[in-house]
């Protein structure tokens, strides 16, 4: 239909019926096609539903001012008109809002990083727009303020879109293409109309730039009926943030050429003005990316700690266990309780979980049910204990070693049988609390474990002033002792012994593997050659088959 009333007009057809009459026809269909789409498909509704609610004024606006004139009573522009199609910019604002939300996990961070741009924009184009405008005595003082509004309005939405690309980068969708032609559209068409306005003074009905306006809610319409994108759309702004400036740049000056003739600089300068902007653009555009990425970085953090709470809450969550065998006897020493969550791997949510106070809740369900299930495997004969591991931030708990003790307690299990693993960092860290509460911890007989040892900063020098009875290799040596791995392991090996601390080697995947760290004395190993984590009833199956420790040893210690 739209093609039909583009090749009419090409062709000359002058009948009102035909000039406003499918023009209008072309908007209504299109509004009422949002309206459907919001109706019909839930995703996405509300933001399709703003759009189709800031398009029925703005068509109404069509309709009053094409049928006006051709009643002979037009409704003129500026004026009264103008408020129906001003009103499609806070709806279209909302919708572009909600769907950059729903694109990029984003809520007020990122609407608070769009009114810092979209502020900044409409003030650089009220800027550019003011003083050509202010010399047209043609349009009056209203016209004027009416023109600059429409000029803020569209930058505002345009900014909106360039936000809402570059959160999307290259996976941005076919609908948001289709959206950013819809605003680009209706920004040409209200500048060409402002251009014609300018020269003729109020514009009475159809004028050359009008042809265009259909073209917005047809182009949204189209938009919406795109399938919806995951959500989880990954966040590549830097790969465009070039490409955005220098679109940036070159908008900025056609509209210097543009405003060539009230400014009276030559075109050469207006060029080298461009220039400069763009690259101004660029800094600014690296910054706000940079801002962007880390917003969106913490709230999808936000977002992947609350779905941990839930799962929590659910109990979704779950420990697997794996075996530590004593490399001299063949017996199960103990084992590990490893938190697991279907949803995402241990390494993708933890670090998130450790940064928040959730790392408290999460510390005490690993606790209980971790002495729980080892109070059963005592109770069923197999002479082992359990490790579990600590965040940095709860050694700054003061009560962690009063829950220790009362889930001990609750559990009938002595102190000895529980090992609590800790990074090199956290042994490393500073003040005084985690000193008292490590060593409360190892008053009441539990055992400390340094957690990846190699890969830090530390020394066992340094960390011997803590009551640390053990380390534990990282696998990342283990498994490269083949080549350039092997004299590290042994150097570890041999001082942590003549500091009287038993070593757990991790990654043993092999009887290689088993044999050499044996031969190196290593005590305990720890790996796929014995067992893959498991769930609780698989490891009683396992214990069933495995060799009986001789004696009691807290966990891996």
């Amino acid at each position: 239909m739209l093609l039909g009333y583009w090749a009419g007009l090409a062709a000359g057809i002058d009948a009102h019926w035909f000039t406003h009459g499918i023009y209008v026809a072309v908007m209504i269909a299109a509004t009422a096609m949002l309206y459907l789409r919001a109706a019909r498909i839930r995703e996405e509704r509300s933001a399709w539903a703003l759009l189709a609610l800031g398009f029925t004024p703005w068509t109404l606006g069509w309709v009053l001012h094409l049928g006006g004139e051709a009643l002979g009573n037009p409704w003129i522009s500026p004026g009264p008109i103008d408020m129906f199609w001003m009103s499609l910019y806070p709806f279209a604002m909302a919708a572009l809002f909600q769907l950059g939300r729903q694109l990029s996990g984003l809520g007020t961070a990122l609407l608070t990083d769009i009114l810092t741009i979209t502020l900044v924009t409409a003030g650089l184009v009220t800027a550019l727009a003011l003083p050509p405008l202010l010399a047209t005595e043609s349009l009056g003082e209203l016209g004027r303020l009416i023109v600059v509004a429409y000029q803020v309005g569209d930058s505002i939405l345009a900014a909106i879109a360039v936000v809402a690309f570059a959160l999307a980068g290259r996976q941005v969708s076919v609908a948001w293409m289709l959206l950013a032609a819809a605003i680009l559209t209706l920004g040409v068409a209200d500048t060409a109309w402002t251009l014609e306005a300018a020269a003729t003074g109020p514009v009475p009905g159809m004028i050359a730039s009008n042809a265009l306006y259909p073209l917005g809610p047809v182009l949204a319409a189209a938009a919406a009926w795109q399938a919806p994108r995951d959500r989880s759309t990954r966040f590549t702004g830097a790969e465009i943030r070039i490409h955005a400036a220098v679109v940036l740049g070159v908008l900025l000056g056609i509209g210097l050429l543009a405003a060539n003739e009230w400014i009276a600089v030559p075109a050469v300068s207006v060029l080298l003005v461009a220039m400069g902007l763009a690259a101004a653009m660029h800094r600014i555009w690296r910054a706000l990316l940079k801002v962007l990425r880390t917003t969106r970085s913490a709230a999808r953090e936000r977002e992947l700690v609350n779905d941990v709470r839930h799962a929590l809450a659910a109990g979704d969550l779950q420990l697997h266990y794996q075996p530590l065998v004593d490399l001299r006897t063949g017996a199960v020493h103990g084992v590990e309780a490893l938190l697991r969550w279907d949803a995402r791997r241990p390494d993708e949510f933890l670090p998130a979980v450790e940064r928040t106070d959730l790392i408290r809740a999460i510390t005490d369900f690993v606790l209980d049910r971790a002495l729980d299930d080892l109070a059963g495997w005592r109770a069923s004969g197999h002479d082992i204990g359990v490790s579990i591991n600590l965040a940095a931030a709860n050694l700054g708990e003061i009560d962690l070693p009063e829950r220790v003790a009362n889930a001990l307690l609750q559990h009938r299990l002595p102190g000895h049988l529980l090992t609590l693993e800790i990074t090199e960092t956290a042994a490393l860290g500073e003040g005084a609390l985690p000193d008292r509460v490590v060593a409360a911890l190892s008053a009441a007989g539990v055992a400390f474990s340094i957690d990846d040892f190699g890969t830090g900063h530390s020394s066992l020098v340094r960390i011997a002033r803590f009551p640390i009875t053990e380390i534990k290799i990282d696998r990342s040596f283990v498994n490269d002792m083949k080549h350039a791995k092997l004299p590290i392991v042994a150097t570890s090996i041999t001082l942590a012994r003549s500091l009287g601390m038993r070593v757990v080697a991790e990654g043993v995947e092999d009887a290689e593997t088993m044999a050499q760290l044996r031969m190196l004395g290593c005590d305990i190993g720890q790996g796929y050659y014995f067992s893959r984590p498991v769930t609780r009833g698989e490891l009683s199956r396992w214990l069933l088959r495995a060799p009986v420790a001789r004696e009691s040893a807290g966990g891996s210690g």
